[in-house]
């Protein structure tokens, strides 16, 4: 399978690449289809915080467009944390 539109670099623009920080201050350069990067600093993987804004994250074909399992992995992170935040504030959870 080739690359769908969403994941094709050429269609790509400049707000498709940022710089978050690991937790240790590293400067991390996320592109649109990274899931995660592993810190040169300090080892820590650090997730992509964008990723939730694109195709990766609700398409059936994510994995087979990625060719890696990094969207499951990311996927059960963020239902985990959701669970998490929902059991710390319950007055929340439904919104």
């Amino acid at each position: 399978m080739g690359k769908c539109p969403g994941m094709d670099p050429s269609h790509w623009t400049v707000s498709d690449i940022a710089e978050h920080p690991c937790a240790c201050g590293t400067l991390l350069e996320f592109w649109k289809d990274d899931v995660k990067r592993v810190c040169s600093n300090c080892g820590k993987v650090n997730f992509n915080p964008n990723l939730g804004n694109v195709c990766l994250s609700w398409c059936a074909r994510a994995v087979e467009c990625l060719g890696n399992q990094d969207i499951e992995e990311w996927k059960q992170k963020t239902a985990a944390e959701r669970a998490t935040a929902a059991a710390c504030n319950p007055a929340k959870a439904g919104k």
